[in-house]
This record gives C-alpha cells, sequence and structure tokens, in this order.
C-alpha cells in the first residue's frame, strides 16, 4: 500500500509542468548505447519552455541528466561507452543553452507586449481624462458665458427701468411746469 501512494504521489509530480531548469536536473530513464533520444517526450512543460524547444526543435528529453552506466550495452568497449556519455552531455549543454537564451527571448518578448499593452491602456485613459477635462472647460466655459449674458440682461433691464422713471418723472416735471406755466 505503502508503494501505491509513492507511485500516486509521483504520478502527480509529472504531471505539473516544469521549467527547462527542472528538467535539466531531472535524470532521464532512458537506457542503452545510442545518444538519439527518441520523440514524443511524456514531460509537460511550461507554456514558454515549450515553445522554446519547439521552436529549435529540442526534445527536453535530450535535456534531461544521463549517467555513463545508461550507455551501457552488452558487447560495448568502456571507451565508446565514455565517448557517447561525453558526446550526449555535450550536446545536452549546447540544447540546454539554445533553450535558454529562446526562453529569455520569449520572456522579453512577453514583458514588452504586456509594457505596451499597459501603454495602450493608459494612452486610452490619458485620451480618456483629456476628453473629460476638455468637456468639464467647455462647460465651465459654457456656464461662466450664460452667467455673464444673465448679468448683462439683468443691467440692460435695470438701465430700461431707470429709464422708464426718469422718462416717467420728467413727464410728469414737464407737465408740472406746462400747468404753471398755463395758469400763468
Amino acid at each position: 500500500m505503502v508503494l501505491e501512494l509513492s507511485s500516486a504521489t509521483s504520478e502527480k509530480k509529472e504531471k505539473r509542468p516544469q521549467n527547462l531548469e527542472e528538467i535539466y536536473h531531472k535524470v532521464s530513464d532512458l537506457s542503452g548505447a545510442s545518444i538519439a533520444v527518441p520523440e514524443g517526450s511524456r514531460t509537460i512543460l511550461t507554456p514558454i519552455t515549450k515553445q522554446a524547444c519547439e521552436k529549435h526543435g529540442i526534445n527536453p528529453e535530450a535535456l534531461k541528466l544521463r549517467d555513463l552506466d545508461s550507455f551501457w550495452e552488452h558487447g560495448i568497449d568502456k571507451e565508446i561507452q565514455i565517448l557517447r556519455h561525453d558526446a550526449y552531455s555535450r550536446r545536452r549543454g549546447e540544447l540546454m543553452e539554445i533553450a535558454r537564451n529562446e526562453r529569455s527571448k520569449l520572456h522579453k518578448e512577453e514583458s514588452s507586449t504586456e509594457r505596451s499593452m499597459h501603454s495602450v491602456s493608459s494612452a486610452r485613459t490619458d485620451i480618456w481624462e483629456q476628453q473629460a477635462k476638455t468637456s468639464s472647460t467647455l462647460i465651465e466655459m459654457e456656464e461662466m458665458r450664460l452667467a455673464k449674458l444673465k448679468k448683462r440682461k439683468e443691467k440692460e433691464i435695470l438701465d430700461k427701468i431707470q429709464y422708464e422713471q426718469k422718462n416717467a418723472s420728467g413727464s410728469k416735471s414737464n407737465e408740472t411746469q406746462r400747468r404753471k406755466g398755463g395758469d400763468a
């Protein structure tokens, strides 16, 4: 029963996507003299790691660690086994360098895309703010214009009232003078 729990735990670990560094430090379960890696890796990758590997045709299994004994095969000389191990290790290092560089590029592209999306979003926000300021400024200007117009109209009305009052009082005084002049 303990074995079932540990195998279930290792299955869960396999299902979690792995990045380049995790794959690089993982031991491969491949064995045999060949340094070629079979197609169709069972390793689940993070999206950026997967993109980096696919772009350069790197099989993630080729990035895993293989010890010298994994190259043992019946009837092969020990020196050939060592040469194959060394060739695999060198190629593994080269592939890892390529994958790391590509992953870095992808991270930079992703962050620049996010920055540009953010700048587009902030530019839209700036435009909305400018339009809101412009709208509020236009509204304020219209309110000021209407207030001035109202004051001007009030002044005109007061001027007309004063004029009428002056005319009315002037016509009364004229009439009074006419009466006084007519009496004399």
